[in-house]
C-alpha cells in the first residue's frame, strides 16, 4: 500500500512513479464516459463533413452537365428566374451543410464567412463550366457568384436558426 499525492489516500496496487492502477471500476468508468462525448463529436463532424462534400460535388457535377441543364431549362420567360432560383437554393443547402460541419467541428464562423466560401465554390464551378464549354460571360457568371454568395449566407442563416430551436 503506497500513499497516492492524487488521491491523498492509501491506493493498492500503486507505486511511486509508476501510476495508478485503477482497482475501482467507478474511477475506470469515470475516465472511459470522459472520452465519450469527445467521439460522438468527431462522428458528428464527420457526418457533417462528408455530407457537405458529397452535395458540393453533386451540385459540381449538374452544375457542369449540359444534359440536366436542358432538362433543368423550361423554355419561356421565367427561364433565367427559375435558373438562378435554383442556384440560390442549392447554395443554400451547401451552405447550411458548410455550416453545420463547422458548428460541428467547433470552428463556428459567422455567416459571412460561410458566404464568401460558397461564393468561391459557385465560382469554381464557374471556371469548371467555362472548362468544359459553357460561353455565358462575364456578366452572367458574376451574377452566379452572387446567387451563391446569397445561397450561402441564406444557408448559414438556417443552420444558425437549427441551433436555436
Amino acid at each position: 500500500m503506497v500513499e497516492h499525492p492524487a488521491f491523498n489516500r492509501v491506493v493498492p496496487g500503486s507505486s511511486p512513479g509508476r501510476g495508478t492502477h485503477f482497482h475501482n471500476k467507478t474511477a475506470h468508468l469515470t475516465a472511459l464516459e470522459s472520452l465519450l462525448p469527445l467521439r460522438v463529436t468527431r462522428t458528428k463532424s464527420a457526418v457533417w463533413w462528408a455530407l457537405t462534400i458529397i452535395v458540393a460535388l453533386i451540385f459540381l457535377f449538374v452544375a457542369s452537365s449540359d444534359a440536366i441543364y436542358e432538362a433543368t431549362s423550361p423554355p419561356g420567360p421565367l427561364q433565367i428566374l427559375l435558373r438562378k432560383s435554383y442556384s440560390v437554393a442549392a447554395f443554400a443547402i451547401v451552405g447550411f451543410l458548410f455550416s453545420g460541419a463547422l458548428e460541428a467541428s467547433g470552428k463556428s464562423r459567422p455567416g459571412l464567412f460561410t458566404a464568401l466560401a460558397i461564393a468561391t465554390y459557385s465560382l469554381l464551378i464557374e471556371i469548371i463550366q467555362a472548362l468544359v464549354g459553357s460561353h455565358e460571360g462575364l456578366g452572367w457568371n458574376a451574377i452566379d457568384v452572387g446567387c451563391g454568395f446569397v445561397g450561402g449566407y441564406l444557408g448559414a442563416g438556417l443552420e444558425r436558426l437549427r441551433l436555436r430551436s
